[in-house]
C-alpha cells in the first residue's frame, strides 16, 4: 500500500494506491526503461543520471482513489503519524494505518482490513 503526499501545495495525503512491481539497483538504462515502459515523467538523459546515483529504486504503482479532503501535515504530526516532513519513502505503524483508515473513512471494499 502506498500513500501519497503532496509537498508543495497543501502539504497532506491525498491518494491511496499500491504497488505493481519493484526495481532496485540497476546500471542498465535498457532493463530501467524496459520495466518502466511508458510510465515514467523522466526522460532518458534523467534516468541515465538516477542510475549513476548510488541507490536506485523505481517502483509502478496504480492510484486506486484520492482522500476527499486529504490528511494535512498538522494532522499527521499531532497524531505522531509522521514526526517531521517526509524526505523519501517511509513505513508506518500498524496503529498510523488504522488511525488514517478512520479518519479518512475509507471504504472497506477498496483497503486491506489487516496491516500488511
Amino acid at each position: 500500500i502506498l500513500l501519497f503526499y503532496k509537498s508543495q501545495k497543501g502539504k497532506k495525503i491525498t491518494a491511496l494506491g499500491i504497488v505493481d512491481s519493484i526495481l532496485r539497483d540497476t546500471d542498465s538504462i535498457d532493463k530501467l526503461q524496459a520495466f518502466l515502459g511508458k510510465r515514467s515523467v523522466y526522460s532518458r538523459k534523467q534516468l541515465e543520471d538516477m542510475i549513476k546515483k548510488d541507490y536506485l529504486l523505481a517502483i509502478l504503482f496504480k492510484i486506486h482513489f484520492f482522500l476527499n479532503d486529504g490528511l494535512s501535515y498538522q494532522f499527521l504530526i499531532k497524531n505522531k503519524i509522521l514526526n517531521g516532513a517526509p524526505q523519501s519513502i517511509l513505513e508506518i505503524s500498524e496503529l498510523s494505518y488504522k488511525v488514517i483508515k478512520k479518519v479518512a473513512e475509507l471504504d472497506n471494499n477498496f483497503i486491506f482490513n489487516d496491516y500488511i
